[in-house]
């Protein structure tokens, strides 16, 4: 709630409770005036703290993105003639170990 919006309804419940019963709530009605200007002052902090992150973030997304540009993307494969020669080479258990079933070295 804003200030003006506090005070039209603290003002109401004072008309409608009368002098003397309104001061029986003043302190409450207080407490609630002090919360809610510490609410209010509380989310302009945050809505500060919201857009120096933003504009942070905005200069970080444009700062990745140059350096993105310098670095080089190479793509590796393995050439066509290397696969087809692993492909047609076929490895049995006696290439692997000997007669005594030790590794071949």
């Amino acid at each position: 709630m804003t200030d003006e919006e506090i005070t039209r309804f603290t003002d109401s419940l004072q008309e409608k409770l009368g002098e003397e019963n309104s001061a029986v709530i003043a302190d409450d009605l207080g407490e609630l005036i002090t919360i809610n200007a510490n609410t209010q002052k509380s989310l302009a902090e945050k809505d500060k703290e919201i857009a120096r992150l933003a504009a942070v973030n905005e200069k970080l997304v444009i700062s990745n993105g140059n350096l993105l540009k310098r670095v080089p993307v190479e793509h590796k494969s393995v050439p066509v003639e290397r696969q087809q020669s692993v492909e047609e080479k076929p490895i049995s258990f006696g290439d692997i170990f000997d007669k005594n079933g030790n590794f071949i070295k």
